[in-house]
């Protein structure tokens, strides 16, 4: 993932509260001499700066493979393991391994599950496939 959080060093130059009181007075008059267009940027500049980190966050969470938001949010079930582990474990089946029903796992649940429906459909004689 590339984006990372906006600090505050990050953002100290480009706020409003960073110019001078009177910034479109000359620098004698303790000002910096801003044009109106200086200071239409200067009021721009910090929501153009948020709107790059945040088109860059969202860039990053409709990113497939490496680098992916998927990638970057750990589950902590196991080591290492990210949410992408997780889909991928979910989509091959091996998420029912760890997945906690009562007092077991959803894999060990369904087998007795169907243990019990094997063995209610012998007694009736029922072939099932």
């Amino acid at each position: 993932m590339n984006t990372q959080k906006i600090t505050e060093s990050e953002i100290e130059d480009i706020k409003i509260a960073s110019l001078p009181t009177r910034p479109t007075m000359p620098q004698a008059y303790g000002g910096i001499g801003y044009s109106s267009k200086d200071m239409k940027e200067a009021f721009d500049k910090l929501p153009l700066y948020i709107m790059e980190r945040l088109n860059s966050l969202i860039g990053d969470i409709e990113a497939e493979g490496a680098g992916g938001v998927c990638e970057s949010i750990k589950t902590n079930m196991f080591e290492g393991h990210s949410l992408k582990d997780f889909f991928n474990d979910f989509l091959l089946g091996t998420a029912a391994g760890y997945m906690g029903i009562y007092d077991t796992n959803l894999l060990e649940y369904l087998t007795k599950i169907r243990e019990d429906v094997d063995k209610i459909a012998k007694e009736l004689n029922v072939e099932l496939n």
